[in-house]
């Protein structure tokens, strides 16, 4: 039997069962499985259990569905152990060890989560009258899981994000998790960088205190945030990290990105790398499109013919 594993926001293993063979997900409440994340769409994709064997389609979602970090075009068949990105969260196929046993589900759940299953699935005759249903745990088989058994909103852990565009399009999508999060030329860095102009070991992240913080470790060409050479600094939502030649983008999630009050400046520590540096950082295809600046001459053309203006409406008046 497969399942998919994720993290609720409060540090729970949730696990959902696939049992039917299509299983849907997204934000809406009919959904089969239900993520409350404001970037997950309506119906953001359709999850097809055939012959013993997992693939997904994305339903043309807005923010699209990653697998193992890469942005999918469409349909991919998944195998175990397969990582799925759909906004700020995560889920990991998981197959059980006996393919043809499918068991029973345990779950340990409060009174008001039994009620709101058994209402969508079974008689509310079928709810134990115990008072005490908190401390229970509730057997339910393999039929009652063929209804809707996790039709239920949840509140899926929302991890901060690097995303590396090609053009406008988003190609590729890594959640950060707890823990340092590292940058850098070699195999065991959580983002791998085929890049001569990148270090073995470049840059890293770390959340500090709720806040994310980048820190350049020591790397020969040095690491850029918003154009600016860093040696450590606080991100914010949309920052550009540039190393060596590629740009990642820093996302916060939805529900954490706007602060309730107006934020402090945030501590910088400023370095300034050689020119010899600077020109052995290659460019490569995969960039982030500024948005466009005005040309200064067109302001100066403008300037002028707001002044010829001025002059004919005053020769006009006074002549009259």
């Amino acid at each position: 039997m497969y399942y998919f594993v994720t993290t609720d926001d409060l540090g729970g293993i949730v696990k959902f069962p696939l049992i039917k063979p299509d299983t849907n997900v997204g934000r809406l409440q009919e959904n089969d499985i239900v993520l409350s994340d404001p970037e997950v769409s309506r119906q953001h994709m359709v999850i097809k259990l055939r012959n013993n064997r997992v693939w997904i389609r994305d339903l043309d979602s807005d923010n699209g569905v990653f697998v193992n970090n890469e942005r999918i075009n469409g349909v991919r068949w998944l195998n175990p152990s397969d990582e799925i990105i759909i906004g700020s969260n995560q889920l990991k196929l998981e197959q059980a060890p006996d393919e043809d046993e499918i068991p029973s589900i345990t779950l340990a759940i409060s009174k008001e989560e039994a009620k709101e299953i058994y209402e969508s699935t079974l008689s509310l005759q079928s709810l134990p009258s115990d008072a005490d249903i908190d401390e229970q745990t509730i057997q339910m088989g393999r039929q009652d899981i063929m209804g809707k058994l996790y039709h239920k909103k949840i509140g899926v852990l929302s991890l901060p994000r690097l995303e590396v565009f090609e053009g406008t399009s988003v190609v590729r999508r890594y959640l950060i998790p707890e823990g340092e999060f590292t940058l850098g030329r070699a195999d065991e860095n959580n983002i791998k960088i085929s890049d001569p102009a990148v270090s073995s070991l470049h840059a890293s992240i770390v959340r500090l205190g709720g806040r994310y913080q980048l820190f350049d470790k020591n790397s020969k060409n040095g690491s850029k945030v918003n154009g600016e050479f860093v040696k450590s600094i606080f991100l914010q939502h949309n920052d550009i990290i540039e190393i060596g030649g590629t740009r990642l983008q820093f996302v916060l999630p939805k529900q954490i990105k706007a602060p309730t009050e107006k934020p402090t400046p945030r501590p910088t520590s400023l370095i300034t790398p050689t020119p010899e540096a600077i020109e052995a950082v290659p460019s490569k295809e995969i960039t982030v499109q500024a948005k466009p600046k005005v040309p200064t001459y067109l302001w100066i053309i403008l300037g002028v013919l707001c002044v010829i203006l001025i002059v004919v409406l005053m020769m006009i008046l006074f002549s009259e």
